[in-house]
């Protein structure tokens, strides 16, 4: 699934990261033997694989976090790709929009919202929208 986004190193990263969660995991199906989401009548064969990091037995940790706050710092120094505004890191526009989204709520279409009173009223509560 990685290959067409990242050739041969996406291919090194799907293989480690099968080898992770479906060989080491101890999954009894992994590879070819893995069913699609959709394939309800098919046992999933789902493992799990967690690692945990303690970033102090390598270095102080406010040190790493320092390290990591310029690593971050050099990721958004980076130009962009035409078209592109800025770099972000992985999750950042997630976390941004969030913010947004707390700060001037969630938008809504009004037939969304037209739906939502609708079914508020059938179910006898109190809509705010």
């Amino acid at each position: 699934m990685l290959v067409p986004s990242g050739g041969h190193r996406g291919y090194g990263l799907a293989l480690v990261l099968e080898i992770l969660t479906g060989v080491l995991a101890g999954g009894t199906r992994f590879a070819p033997r893995v069913s699609g989401p959709s394939a309800l009548s098919t046992p999933q064969g789902v493992s799990v694989f967690l690692l945990a990091i303690d970033p102090a037995v390598s270095m102080p940790y406010e040190q790493f976090l320092d390290r990591v706050d310029a690593l971050i710092d050099t990721i958004h120094s980076s130009s962009p790709a035409p078209g592109v505004e800025r770099v972000y890191i992985p999750g950042e526009r997630g976390f941004l929009t969030a913010e947004r989204r707390e700060r001037e709520g969630v938008p809504m279409s009004g037939k969304t919202i037209r739906q939502l009173r609708t079914l508020a009223s059938e179910l006898g509560v109190s809509a705010t929208i």
